[in-house]
């Protein structure tokens, strides 16, 4: 009998055509350390460079664009509205579309700007993880944002404690979890410092 490794459809909220950021740099050496256990498929809003990187390491890649929500980063009191405009658009149905058709056992949300796949995989009832790579912005709507990201995730991993602070609400705290940023020693271009 072959055993067949989950499917992780993982969500990149960039894939810059003409350099590789630091959250994508963190991403994609997240993928290559997931691959021995998850059978992986990236989206990414454009083709550029991890995009390229992650064929390389024969994982599919799927190129759709999926809005992003600013705002719910910014903690900006008008965020709800702007993911209720999201989910009326077309955008908000093709994604729906490919989770319906790619049918994954877990879904990786990559940002705090990444909203609208945690929020597709829930309804359909995937779980699912979001990565934090970034702090949120502190205004006194960063709570009632942070509560977001705590009712559409399974498991929040945060990069660093400034990044989870938000999230680290008694309610958030057990499926949130620290996992600091890495690198493969190989690709450091230690010559160059």
């Amino acid at each position: 009998m072959k055993h067949t490794k989950p499917k992780m459809m993982i969500f990149s909220h960039i894939c810059s055509q003409q350099y590789v950021t630091g959250a994508e740099k963190l991403l994609i050496f997240m993928i290559r350390e997931l691959l021995p256990s998850y059978a992986c498929t990236l989206v990414v809003p454009v083709d550029g460079v991890i995009a390229q990187q992650a064929r390389s390491l024969g994982i599919p890649v799927v190129v759709q664009d999926v809005p992003l929500v600013v705002s719910l980063y910014l903690a900006l009191p008008h965020f709800q509205g702007d993911i209720r405009m999201e989910q009326q658009g077309g955008a908000w149905q093709e994604l729906f579309s490919l989770i319906n058709r790619e049918r994954p056992d877990i879904v990786l949300t990559n940002t705090c700007v990444h909203a609208l796949p945690a929020m597709a995989a829930k309804f359909l009832g995937i779980p699912v993880v979001w990565t934090i790579m970034e702090a949120m912005r502190q205004t006194p709507d960063t709570p009632a944002a942070a509560a977001v990201i705590g009712q559409y995730s399974d498991c929040i991993v945060g990069i660093s404690e400034t990044a989870l602070a938000p999230l680290r609400t008694a309610e958030m705290l057990p499926k949130s979890k620290l996992i600091p940023p890495s690198w493969q020693h190989s690709e450091l271009a230690e010559d160059t410092w």
